[in-house]
């Protein structure tokens, strides 16, 4: 059997080799025979890894409905639709593959750390909303929905009494839940609310570490471009710019 530094180190080399599928097989294997207790860095390599490969293929179905439009003949738009729920197959696939591994080992087991508590949540809730995104039916895409947001919220709950409001953690967490809000909930108003406060509450405190300055403003500046952009939806006015 392999040792922790063995598999941890072939993670590393698979992800800078872009082979992010073996990363998330070797990260598997690590939690499976050494535990569910990853540090830091490990939940990174394995954050990088998931994104990696779900990213692509949510980037791929994006664009069907533009080359649907391209296409004239109701055979070819079958085709590519066929190809559309090929993909969306795919996407499901990994977030399942995902889910199980936050469900199963690293929440329950992720002990007194509240920053690894508050990552896997946000991270069981950013897999939740991919599956919500390619879902068509209306009953599964509430469920999907509902359960995205209880994790958001566990999270949030979390980090609002446990980490700074300067925190790249928090703000990336009220991020991904503002855009879960705004393009799975359709609540621009409620995406608008939640996203300004942690704007606010953020500027609010300038106890800002040194090291972590600038993520923090890359974080922020993120939360005011959706935030402009939502709030002229909503009819009011731009807030930042």
């Amino acid at each position: 059997m392999a040792s922790r530094e063995e598999l941890i180190f072939k993670a590393k080399i698979a992800e800078q080799c872009e082979r992010y599928e073996d990363c998330i097989e070797l990260l598997k294997q690590l939690i499976l025979t050494h535990g569910s207790l990853l540090d830091e860095n490990e939940r990174n390599l394995l954050s990088v890894a998931f994104k990696n490969v779900v990213g692509p293929k949510r980037q791929s179905w994006r664009e069907i409905p533009a080359i649907l439009q391209t296409f004239t003949k109701q055979e070819e738009q079958t085709i590519a639709k066929e190809y559309s729920a090929k993909i969306e197959k795919e996407i499901e696939q990994v977030c399942k593959d995902a889910l199980e591994i936050f469900d199963k080992y690293l929440i329950p087991n992720s002990g007194p750390d509240v920053g690894a508590k508050i990552f896997y949540f946000k991270m069981k809730g950013d897999y939740l909303r991919y599956q919500a995104e390619v879902s068509s039916g209306e009953n599964a895409l509430q469920e999907l929905a509902d359960k995205s947001e209880k994790a958001y919220q566990e999270a949030l709950k979390i980090a609002s009494t446990e980490l700074a409001p300067t925190s790249v953690i928090r703000l990336g967490l009220v991020l991904n839940y503002s855009v879960f809000l705004y393009e799975i909930r359709h609540n621009a108003e409620q995406a608008c609310d939640l996203a300004k406060r942690a704007i606010d509450d953020a500027e609010a405190n300038i106890d800002v570490p040194d090291d972590n300055a600038g993520d923090c403003s890359m974080v922020l500046d993120l939360l005011r471009d959706n935030l402009n952009l939502w709030e002229l939806e909503v009819g009011g006015d731009k807030v930042f710019g």
